[in-house]
């Protein structure tokens, strides 16, 4: 299998413009985009800029995230909002509706944070990273083939909420990285995850398959 086998990954479309980065006057802006369900652990980001925002407050930055409650019950955004208020979290953190603009979106934050422990690719990390922002994630299923540690972003631990608080905590302190694994970010996007080069790959190699199948087979079928 392994000397058969050819990995091409999914493509996403790449962002025409990079990310602004993080300009030092304003706080940081984190934010999840993708479907907001219990498996893409929406409940523990919240959970990790809660206690980034009791330590430092407003400096922590904001915290959005985007997206609908599909093929799930409406009870779990239900209670994303309530932890929200529980939490004294109202002026930093907001639950925002599915939007048919998903790049302009990833345009305007800095850093993208997905606490999904079971991603089996993660579609939004890659266009995320193709719109120059540096990742966040838990290092788990097919996130560990998008994100590169201390490149692109930061993994942490499956599951470890304290150790996700700690790398949010690493980018507002020091947010001159952001521009550097933002570059990175959009340069592995390119070249691992372009729709434009996975899309004819893919094609390549159903034709080039096809073609040795008909090479191969007897005369007559």
């Amino acid at each position: 299998m392994q000397r058969k086998a050819r990995v091409i990954y999914n493509g996403v479309a790449i962002s025409p413009q990079r990310t602004p980065p993080a300009q030092p006057d304003r706080p940081l802006r984190f934010v999840y985009l993708g479907r907001v369900v219990p498996w893409k652990g929406c409940h523990l980001l919240i959970e990790a800029f809660s206690v980034l925002y009791r330590k430092r407050g407003a400096a922590a930055g904001t915290l959005d995230i985007i997206g609908g409650t599909l093929y799930w019950s409406e009870s779990y955004r239900d209670g994303l909002s309530a932890a929200i208020t529980r939490l004294g979290l109202e002026n930093a953190c907001r639950l925002l509706p599915h939007t048919q603009a998903p790049l302009d979106a990833l345009r305007e934050r800095d850093v993208f944070c997905t606490a999904s422990d079971r991603e089996p690719f993660g579609r939004a990390i890659a266009e995320a990273q193709g719109c120059g922002l540096p990742v966040i994630a838990f290092a788990a299923g097919g996130i560990c083939e998008i994100v590169v540690h201390g490149e692109t972003g930061i993994l942490v631990p499956p599951g470890d909420v304290h150790a996700f608080t700690d790398a949010m905590e690493g980018f507002v302190d020091a947010p001159e990285k952001i521009a550097a694994m933002g570059a990175a970010s959009h340069d592995r996007t390119v070249r691992c995850f372009n729709r434009s080069v996975q899309i004819p790959a893919i094609t390549d190699f159903l034709l080039q398959t096809a073609g040795a199948r008909a090479l191969n087979a007897p005369p007559g079928k």
